[in-house]
């Protein structure tokens, strides 16, 4: 069975709706804002959307299966249903993070004989919309994700640059006047954390839905004081930076 066929049989059941709401509620929506209700609607849209994909050529591209197994949580130690997808041909398990509905849609579904067969669905359909209830929400988040891993290179680069940036002044700079202030600078070589903890995406009832990126702290340099850096440093920086690079060209 595919997750399409999946869909069919089972979320146009509304008794099995309510049952999947009650489970949402009692792991994931404990916000006394957040309604069984309100998850039920949820529910709704998301068949909406995922019953309007075609799924005609599934028998070509059906080498993945989408299943589960009780794994021991790494920070809580609870025991917990992990869900995976796992290539037919090797076996080897991969997330089902970012991969679209349509490519979803499309894979077996091997429900586990030690889970609960409403437990597994509960958490299947909860870890394929972790990044959104639509296709677009799903692309957009994607999109996001990219970013915060280009922009955390970026960062990345930046602090190795500065920090041997510092060294070298130090050495090779040492009767410059600046010399007494450069340290002044040295956090420059570590990330400030930012939280996004109280991000929210707005769903179309205005009811607050968590985005992909709330608990997540994302790693930036402190932009002040990058600025002050830049306006004391900069044609020196450039300078040993340009430099570094065509050393490594």
């Amino acid at each position: 069975m595919i997750l399409k066929e999946v869909v069919t049989n089972y979320l146009f059941n509304d008794e099995i709706i309510q049952t999947i709401a009650n489970y949402w509620k009692k792991h994931y929506y404990q916000e006394e804002e957040v309604t069984v209700g309100n998850i039920k609607e949820k529910l709704v849209k998301l068949r909406e959307e995922l019953d309007r994909v075609d799924t005609t050529d599934a028998a070509s591209r059906c080498g993945y299966s989408l299943t589960a197994k009780w794994i021991e949580d790494a920070f809580t130690d609870e025991i917990v249903i992990d869900i995976f997808c796992t290539f037919n041909e090797d076996g080897k398990h991969y997330s089902v993070d970012y991969l679209s509905f349509e490519e979803m849609l499309h894979y077996n579904v091997i429900f586990p004989l030690d889970i609960p067969k409403i437990d597994f669905l509960s958490e299947l359909l909860w870890e394929i919309t972790f990044e959104g209830f639509t296709e677009e929400s799903k692309t957009k988040s994607r999109r996001e994700l990219e970013n915060r891993i280009q922009e955390s290179d970026e960062v990345q680069k930046s602090m190795a640059d500065v920090k041997a940036f510092i060294v070298f002044f130090k050495e090779k700079c040492s009767t410059d006047k600046r010399i007494s202030i450069i340290d002044h600078f040295q956090p420059l070589t570590d990330s400030v954390v930012e939280d996004w903890s109280d991000i929210f995406d707005e769903t179309e009832d205005e009811s607050s839905e968590v985005s992909f990126w709330s608990n997540v702290a994302v790693q930036k340099q402190d932009e002040q004081l990058l600025e002050e850096f830049l306006q004391v440093f900069k044609d020196e920086y450039d300078s040993f930076v340009d430099q570094k690079s065509q050393k490594k060209l």
